[in-house]
């Protein structure tokens, strides 16, 4: 882009970064009240051994969702796969499961006393071991988060030029050459923006770690503000923000994003797919087998806990419910995409101290709990915006605040693979920048925006603390719905409305993820 076009970008970003600062300010606010009680609860030994906990149990279901995403992104868009497509969409439904649904499900499953007991007791296998604790936060967050790396990475390999393969393969490389030394590498910014969404994902989490019994600091968040020790859960808060910000700074994304761009302005059309051979069948059965532990076992849960735990639909049945979610989905997800558009633009194509810090603070709604974001929101409704309190505006803004990080991740990767030369070429032919952004990036950024559009989806209409703080009177959502019911015993309820926001979500996914995807 040229200085016109740049200096609007910045004025987006930096109206953004107000709004994600606010959260900071409301933190810093509690905080200041009381400043000597964070140096003190800082040195406490149980909050030296919570971060020991957050931090190890981040980095390791962060390692293991590298592990699994990208052989299966690099398996599902370049191999000759069979039902490849119908993976790639089942692949990312647990992103659909609230982590408290899905961690209560996995423990019926797989706890004391749960299906996998039941199944070994017909063998004679009488124990197992302990489900609760790091372990199975650990096996629970893993199969909740590898779909965000999984996402971004399918995304940047959409739009990656056939070419580069067919250059390592006419220097006589092998398969495993050409992968390790030339695709990964390329593939490194939306690995490693993926793996920072993960790592924050779980660090901020409180459903799965709280059903789990594994303390971290989320759980210690969310009993310090039910408790009202405001005060506590400021000094929480910064820890967390310090761990995001070191998590950040440790992957440095902005170093990985130099020259990712094809060499041409249309991706090679001889394509080569990875011949998998006698392989294919083993990958389709380890792939299901995989689909089946996260996804068909949890679902099938629900499907029983419909007919099992619910007698009359009619009593209980809202429709708005579903509309109220699809409507604040949606609202939300536009606004979050669409700001996120400039401000991946300026941090992939304008690299400065300013894009750099605008890159680093847009994380921080993702790395607070929910409940946090929401409350900051409510002080900056209350004091600052009273007019659009408790409107869908505001709730907008929470919105906003806590996934515009996911969209910058996946977007800019696909930006950086935007070929500058195309720009230049097309503005010496005359014409304008919003020929260019309509002709050349938003094409050319379909992949990411797509991506981006359907994980905020997902996001929102599965986000519980912010819509139940920031919603409208008598606003109830999927999301909201399940909560109540599950509170109130109503499981059959509970697992109706979960039922229903898979559909709502999953739907969305199959024909926009697979949307100008080669087969």
């Amino acid at each position: 882009m040229f200085k016109s076009s740049q200096s609007i970008l910045q004025i987006i970003s930096f109206m953004v970064l107000l709004l994600v600062a606010v959260p900071l300010c409301y933190i810093a606010i509690n905080l200041l009240s009381n400043p000597n009680d964070f140096f003190e609860y800082i040195l406490e030994t149980k909050t030296l051994k919570l971060a020991w906990n957050t931090i190890l149990l981040a980095v390791t279901v962060t390692i293991a969702s590298i592990c699994i995403s990208v052989p299966l992104a690099i398996l599902t868009i370049r191999s000759n796969l069979p039902l490849k497509k119908l993976f790639r969409v089942l692949l990312c439904i647990p992103l659909v499961f609230p982590s408290y649904i899905y961690g209560f499900l996995f423990i019926i499953l797989f706890g004391p006393k749960g299906f996998l007991y039941d199944m070994l007791q017909i063998i004679g296998i009488e124990k197992i071991p302990d489900l609760y604790g790091y372990w199975g936060a650990f096996l629970c967050l893993t199969l909740l988060s590898y779909p965000y790396i999984f996402i971004s990475v399918t995304s940047s390999l959409t739009k990656l030029d056939y070419s580069y393969e067919e250059a390592s393969y006419s220097l006589g490389k092998s398969f495993w050459d050409t992968y390790i030394r030339v695709i990964i590498p390329i593939l490194k910014p939306s690995i490693i923006v993926g793996a920072i969404l993960v790592t924050l994902y779980v660090v901020s989490d409180f459903g799965a770690v709280s059903l789990l019994q594994y303390k971290s600091f989320s759980y210690v968040i969310y009993n310090q503000y039910q408790t009202i020790q405001r005060a506590a859960a400021a000094s929480t808060s910064t820890i967390l923000i310090l761990i995001g910000l070191l998590t950040i700074w440790f992957y440095k994304p902005e170093s990985a994003n130099t020259n990712l761009y094809r060499s041409t302005a249309s991706v090679s059309k001889n394509t080569k797919l990875i011949d998998l051979g006698r392989f294919k069948w083993i990958i389709v059965l380890l792939i299901s087998a995989l689909v089946f532990l996260s996804v068909i076992l949890p679902i099938s849960v629900l499907i029983n806990w419909s007919y099992s735990f619910t007698t009359n639909y009619d009593d209980f049945f809202k429709i708005e419910v579903i509309t109220n979610s699809i409507y604040a989905s949606f609202v939300g997800t536009l606004t979050t995409v669409f700001l996120a558009i400039p401000i991946a633009f300026l941090i992939a194509k304008h690299k400065s101290t300013f894009s750099k810090t605008i890159e680093k603070i847009s994380y921080i709604g993702f790395v607070l709990p929910g409940i946090v974001v929401a409350l900051a929101v409510v002080y900056f409704g209350i004091n600052f915006a009273m007019p659009i309190y408790q409107t869908m505006i505001l709730l907008a803004i929470g919105y906003l605040i806590l996934f515009i990080p996911v969209a910058i991740g996946i977007i800019k990767p696909v930006v950086s693979q935007i070929n500058p030369k195309l720009e230049e070429s097309a503005k010496s032919l005359g014409a304008s920048n919003f020929k260019i952004w309509q002709k050349i990036n938003f094409p050319s950024m379909a992949p990411g925006i797509t991506g981006a559009f359907i994980l905020v989806f997902i996001l929102i209409m599965k986000e519980l603390p912010a819509t139940l703080i920031l919603a409208p009177l008598s606003f109830n959502t999927l999301a909201t719905s399940i909560w109540t019911h599950a509170t109130e015993a109503g499981f059959g309820m509970a697992a109706v409305y979960s039922g229903i926001l898979l559909l709502f979500t999953g739907l969305p996914m199959f024909f926009m993820f697979n949307k100008g995807i080669q087969e």
